[in-house]
């Protein structure tokens, strides 16, 4: 699974529905993320906001632990690769849903 849905300059944290992988033999904490192609966002560890990161593990979203922020007023996108230390798949376009804001109508107009 790679897949999100947000608006414009939504945080979304990551859940198992977001990002998923499975290996049949490794534990899921053994499984590393790597991000690609990165753009109009930026994946972070909850415990370290603002802070950029191209790496983390299944486990820490499957914890919670790691957010997407959308950054610009155009859609995300990436590309997510993963490995089990040894072999390797990827990487993968995210399927995203953006739906950017509508600006209100100026009363003045």
């Amino acid at each position: 699974t790679n897949t999100l849905t947000l608006g414009q300059g939504a945080t979304v944290r990551l859940g198992a529905g977001n990002l998923s992988a499975s290996d049949v033999d490794d534990a899921s904490g053994g499984l590393l993320f790597t991000v690609e192609d990165l753009v109009n966002g930026r994946f972070e560890r909850v415990g370290a906001p603002g802070i950029g990161i191209a790496q983390f593990t299944q486990n820490e979203v499957l914890a919670g632990a790691i957010l997407f922020v959308h950054t610009g007023t155009d859609a995300p996108g990436y590309r997510i690769r993963v490995a089990d230390g040894s072999l390797g798949d990827g990487p993968r376009a995210a399927t995203i849903v953006y739906a950017p804001t509508i600006a209100a109508p100026n009363p003045g107009n």
